[in-house]
């Protein structure tokens, strides 16, 4: 987890500076049930397991979560504005529905 805590904050600020938010803090969990949150207050949690996953999969997990800081939803807004950084995006959820369960084991 400490490797998580130097690694995962330096990509959240990367991507919100691309997509112009401002997150108001970002906190790493080990958590089973979601690989990342955003609260109503801008603060970002990420699972630590985000760095056992290829770059391309967590950065999409962060920009879905950074969006909400725009979209604090899943409409189609939401959607077009996260996919506007993630061109990826399907095939991502797809990697990610494959390998959840080997990822969670550990």
């Amino acid at each position: 987890m400490t490797q998580a805590k130097w690694a995962l904050p330096p990509r959240v600020f990367i991507w919100a500076e691309r997509m112009r938010v401002t997150p108001r803090a970002i906190t790493i969990r080990d958590t089973r049930s979601r690989w990342g949150s955003c609260s109503s207050k801008g603060r970002i949690m990420l699972c630590w397991r985000l760095i056992l996953m290829p770059e391309t999969v967590r950065d999409s997990i962060i920009i879905h979560e950074l969006g909400h800081l725009k979209h604090f939803n899943h409409s189609r807004d939401f959607w077009d504005y996260v996919d506007q950084f993630d061109t990826q995006r399907r095939h991502h959820q797809t990697w990610l529905k494959k390998n959840t369960a080997a990822l969670l084991a550990r």
